[in-house]
């Protein structure tokens, strides 16, 4: 699917033609890829080991959204590394272990 051909979309299929789009843009270089919707916000999630990698998909995000009409409310938080990334449920900015739920 090309961006200039996505009409407006409901969340769950505009979710997949984010995800499908950054794919294709970085060569499926993104690992643990994840694309949600929170409020009126858009959360992409992964690692990666390039910052060039890392612009692709803020790229491709901005782009689909623009082609959609959607004003471009977007959180890119893919973290950029030169080892493997960190297991799931792990974050590197945390102390180590996973944030428990409060109450």
């Amino acid at each position: 699917m090309l961006v200039h051909d996505i009409a407006p979309l409901h969340e769950a299929e505009l979710s997949r033609a984010l995800e499908r789009e950054i794919v294709q843009r970085t060569w499926g270089r993104i690992h643990r890829l994840r694309v949600e919707r929170v409020n009126e916000r858009w959360i992409v999630q992964g690692w990666t080991s390039s910052y060039y990698v890392k612009q692709l998909a803020w790229l491709a995000v901005h782009d689909v959204l623009e082609a959609t009409g959607l004003s471009f409310n977007c959180e890119v938080d893919i973290e950029v590394g030169s080892g493997d990334p960190a297991p799931p449920g792990l974050h590197p900015r945390n102390s180590g272990a996973a944030e428990e739920a409060g109450p």
